[in-house]
């Protein structure tokens, strides 16, 4: 039977779809390298089986972390068509990790499948930002968090940091979310929940599509939000 032009159309879209969810080899190869590195670097005398453990778990999680983010933010994409979609991106354990070298200096080591993550999705034309409870955020684009600089949208930068609710607030986002969240949100989950409320409702006619990805448990109540689980959060 001839495929019809719907066919062929959605066939299309499926195979740019595989493309955009799949591990190219060449950043399969740029994690393993990553992690590996690490590994190496730990002295004999401290070398264990978890050390082992704990490499394959980095990697498994970076992958699962990689094609988690694009796979909802392609659908949040694909259908919302003519919406704007911004990714939201947490900062701490999501994107970076912070280790302190000494008293005076802190290394910002940044995820190795970060920025391919980010590039593919400008090139699909979503747009990023931060939410995270770091403040300053611009000025920390020209330093430590400079790599990410051409990949963002500086008018998506937010600081929920110290953003004020209350008890009211925080009992009716426990009234409404699911039993298993009530006891699994934080402080700092209750912050970002009400400041994305707050900038949802400042859009006019629902052009813009917010998606949160956090290490925090709150993205979950939003559609298309990516929470990470324990192996996916970036912890070295």
């Amino acid at each position: 039977m001839e495929r019809t032009k719907e066919n062929k159309i959605t066939e299309n879209k499926n195979e740019i779809k595989e493309k955009n969810e799949v591990i190219s080899p060449e950043l399969s190869v740029e994690i393993g390298k990553f992690y590996e590195d690490i590994l190496s670097k730990i002295k004999p005398d401290d070398f264990n089986e978890f050390d082992i453990l704990n490499t394959k778990n980095g990697i498994e999680g970076e992958k699962s972390f990689y094609l988690k983010v694009l796979s909802s933010l392609i659908s949040a994409k694909e259908e919302n068509k003519g919406k704007e979609i911004v990714a939201l991106f947490d900062i701490d354990e999501t994107l970076v990790h912070c280790k302190q070298k000494s008293e005076k200096e802190i290394e910002t080591i940044i995820r190795p499948s970060s920025l391919p993550l980010l590039e593919k999705l400008n090139f699909n034309g979503i747009k990023i930002g931060f939410i995270t409870s770091r403040s300053e955020l611009t000025s920390q684009l020209d330093n430590n968090l400079n790599k990410f600089k051409s990949f963002v949208s500086e008018s998506y930068l937010f600081s929920s940091r110290r953003f004020s609710y209350t008890e009211q607030e925080e009992k009716s986002i426990k009234e409404k979310c699911p039993e298993r969240l009530k006891d699994r949100l934080s402080i700092g989950d209750f912050e970002k929940i009400l400041f994305l409320k707050s900038l949802i409702s400042k859009v006019e006619n629902g052009d813009k599509i917010f998606v949160p990805i956090d290490d925090l448990k709150y993205p979950m109540l939003f559609r298309y939000g990516v929470a990470l689980e324990n192996n996916e959060k970036f912890i070295i």
